[in-house]
């Protein structure tokens, strides 16, 4: 994937000329002289509060440590998506890009120990998964090309998607067909809008030109991305706690706020203990 045409202001902001393999469709340094891309950066706030409220919420509702990890690990990526896209550096890049494939497998844990006794630890995934982001790591920092990222990354959400056609299929129940297609259907969406993004850009900054502040804005199509992707990672994993609690006979109840954020509620404690995994 080509990087998107650069700006003759790159090097007038506090970060200097951009040292990253890619450089997003908005316009750099055009909002604040301290972040490269305003709405790239600022639009991974929701992946940075909403897992700390999913957190908090889960750690009330007595559910299992795995799955306050899973939120964590998104924490991580929004993270490390601010800072690459505050700075547009390559030492930020890769604080975006490696957390992506190291918490998916999080995600990949989660969902393939989805039916497995409380407090066991299948140590033969573990060691997979952990040997599977190894390996790719090295690749990436040796071969320096994002398609590498793209791929391995694109593999672990192969996973996740066919992990979650099996559950619904032997597994499911009337709500957890609609959060999955729900969460199927948003990052879909978000990759779609991602893909526009990359592929359209100077057809998408002619147009956002002639846009008044701030209509202009909602032009950033890879800020939508973020958005997006992000809650539909968060409604994986409250997708896969409720499959968790229904495995263990645990009841359980999905509230959505403002009707599209779900969080799981239940409204008898069972017997899962935060620190189990």
């Amino acid at each position: 994937m080509a990087p998107a045409p650069s700006s003759p202001d790159d090097s007038k902001g506090y970060w200097g000329p951009p040292t990253s393999t890619l450089d997003w469709c908005e316009e750099n340094y055009v909002s604040s002289y301290y972040i490269a891309e305003y709405w790239n950066t600022i639009s991974n706030l929701f992946m940075i509060v909403l897992p700390i409220i999913s957190s908090v919420y889960m750690w009330r509702e007595n559910v299992e440590s795995r799955f306050i990890w899973a939120n964590l690990s998104l924490f991580v990526v929004g993270i490390g998506s601010w800072c690459f896209h505050m700075t547009l550096l390559y030492g930020m890049q890769l604080l975006d890009e490696l957390p992506m494939v190291w918490g998916s497998i999080v995600m990949v844990y989660i969902s393939y120990e989805s039916c497995a006794k409380p407090g066991n630890l299948n140590l033969k995934l573990l060691l997979a998964l952990i040997v599977y982001c190894s390996v790719l790591t090295y690749i990436y920092l040796t071969v320096i090309d994002p398609l590498i990222h793209q791929v391995g990354y694109g593999f672990l959400v192969f996973l996740l998607v066919g992990r979650g056609i099996y559950l619904l299929r032997y597994h499911g129940r009337h709500k957890n067909k609609f959060l999955y297609a729900y969460c199927l259907g948003l990052y879909v969406f978000a990759f779609i809008l991602w893909n526009i993004d990359n592929n359209v850009c100077p057809s998408i900054r002619s147009v956002r030109k002639s846009m008044p502040f701030p209509l202009g804005a909602a032009t950033q199509l890879h800020g939508w991305w973020h958005i997006m992707a992000g809650t539909s990672t968060h409604c994986f994993v409250i997708l896969m706690c409720h499959f968790r609690s229904s495995y263990l006979r645990r009841e359980a109840k999905l509230e959505y706020t403002a009707g599209l954020i779900p969080f799981i509620r239940h409204p008898r404690k069972g017997h899962e203990m935060n620190h189990n995994m």
